[in-house]
């Protein structure tokens, strides 16, 4: 057995042995963890405390920029733990129920967004604990989607069963995009909600400012509702204590340049921007360790 295969076998292993522990063992473990990270001297942390100077400068100071650094750890860190939980309970009878760990505000604007019958672009970003956030919707009865990647070494299509076990419909990325392109269409033509995060590196994507520095984001969402006729509508969860509470925002209205060229770069920007407000409101929960300025 290679180090990879070892490493993935320890991955389920430890899944299952986390789904028996207490909700606030795992996240005392979680922070414990993060915390560690956060200490050693690494690449990661690195790229986190660059990114703030870059972002923050001058209105934050040195030790204030290393609190959210070593925040953002302990979140990530935390996360996983409760991603690890929530994979573990799927393959049980004992499921999670999200409505216990998860408030929310302005479901209508999504349930408004959904009765249209065109399928919803769900907005998102790596804050909060994004991923319970689609699986406290699947639980809710809202018909969602998201596109993810099955490592390579996992049996059985680990994740996607997981997902499906909460009422998920998993798109699986290939590595061909067309196929990928035509199953998002298929799903919001269906009416189903995707949930599409905005806040990643993506080489061949549209320029945007992102904390006023040029970054390339995916023009996915604006292209999709183009296509399909979706509505986009943002949504982020923050972590509150043990808990998290779930953030709905009125659908977006795209705007229409006088120039048909600059449709996909001026709406691109103003997702961007929804996101970074987002992100601004609780900075020391996203994924600041994430190489977003390349």
């Amino acid at each position: 057995m290679n180090l990879r295969k070892l490493a993935v076998r320890l991955f389920q292993i430890s899944s299952n042995a986390i789904g028996l522990l207490p909700h606030r063992i795992l996240l005392m473990l979680g922070s414990l963890l993060g915390s560690m990270a956060a200490i050693i001297p690494n690449r990661r942390i690195k790229i986190a405390r660059d990114n703030l100077s870059m972002c923050y400068g001058d209105s934050l100071s040195q030790r204030q920029q290393r609190r959210i650094a070593h925040a953002s750890f302990r979140h990530i860190s935390m996360t996983a733990m409760e991603v690890l939980y929530a994979t573990a309970r799927a393959r049980t009878p004992q499921r999670i129920d999200f409505e216990r760990w998860i408030s929310s505000e302005g479901e209508h604007y999504l349930q408004e967004a959904a009765q249209k019958g065109r399928g919803v672009i769900l907005l998102t970003a790596h804050i909060g604990n994004f991923p319970w956030m689609l699986l406290y919707l699947g639980q809710h009865g809202y018909r969602m989607a998201v596109v993810y990647k099955e490592p390579a070494d996992f049996k059985d299509d680990f994740l996607g069963n997981a997902m499906k076990a909460y009422n998920i419909s998993p798109i699986r990325y290939s590595g061909k995009k067309y196929l990928v392109t035509k199953s998002i269409l298929k799903h919001l033509a269906q009416g189903y909600i995707i949930l599409m995060p905005l806040d990643q590196a993506k080489n061949n994507g549209v320029e945007v400012d992102f904390y006023a520095h040029p970054v390339k984001a995916a023009g996915g969402p604006v292209v999709l509702s183009r296509r399909s006729g979706a509505a986009i509508v943002p949504a982020f969860i923050y972590r509150r204590g043990q808990g998290h509470h779930l953030i709905i925002e009125p659908q977006v209205v795209l705007k229409e340049p006088e120039n048909p060229q600059d449709d996909l770069r001026l709406n691109t920007q103003a997702l961007s921007d929804i996101v970074e407000a987002a992100v601004r409101r609780h900075p020391e929960q996203w994924l600041w360790a994430h190489r977003r300025w390349r």
